[in-house]
């Protein structure tokens, strides 16, 4: 049994050699966090590449933990699911940063398991001064400290029931202003966004 062992173990080192001769590797990616599955505080793999960590934009946040800023980093995106930051939230899901800074700048920021935290806030699509859509915001961050003294920051964000945002959301007019008034009645044509549900 023993001599059959070997032989397995060096067909083995004997096969790993040959694929990467052929040059087959472990993609890095494999090690990455699904964020959808693991949470938004789950660790980016050490395995991202190279500018990954640095900070895209420090937004203005109403952090759940009473910090007042939110690194916003370049991150990265391999497809389906594997990735963080900026890059992720633009390519994966459509949403531009100004929509972001406005969820987390936001009321509605509060905890969810260990430092992450999550935010959200709402985008109304106006047809003839009728509301015709409304969508829920949501931005998921991490308020860890690395070695440069920010936050892990924000990890994703996306629109609740999409994949990929629809374009309208990123042309608010007000992203980085103040929400326009829920009782207003005569919205104009266009998009909207603000923090609270009009349509319950």
């Amino acid at each position: 049994m023993l001599g059959i062992r070997s032989g397995f173990t060096r067909m083995s080192i004997l096969g790993v050699i040959l694929l990467s001769l052929m040059g087959f590797s472990l993609p890095a990616a494999l090690a990455a966090t699904n964020s959808s599955q693991a949470g938004a505080g789950a660790a980016a793999p050490a395995a991202a590449p190279p500018g990954a960590y640095t900070i895209y934009k420090e937004l203005p946040c109403q952090c759940y933990n009473g910090q007042t800023a939110i690194a916003y980093r370049v991150g990265y995106y391999v497809p389906p699911d594997t990735g963080f930051g900026h890059k992720k939230v633009l390519l994966k899901h459509n949403m531009y940063t100004p929509v972001v800074a406005f969820i987390v700048k936001g009321p509605h920021n509060s905890h969810t398991n260990g430092k992450a935290g999550e935010a959200y806030a709402y985008a109304y699509h106006f047809v003839g001064g009728v509301l015709r859509q409304q969508i829920k915001i949501w931005a998921k961050y991490d308020t860890r400290k690395l070695r440069d003294n920010h936050s892990f920051g924000i990890v994703t964000a996306f629109c609740n029931g999409y994949t990929v945002c629809p374009q309208w959301v990123n042309q608010a007019i007000n992203a980085q202003a103040l929400p326009v008034s829920a009782a207003s009645s005569t919205q104009p044509d266009g998009t909207r966004l603000g923090y609270s549900s009009r349509t319950s």
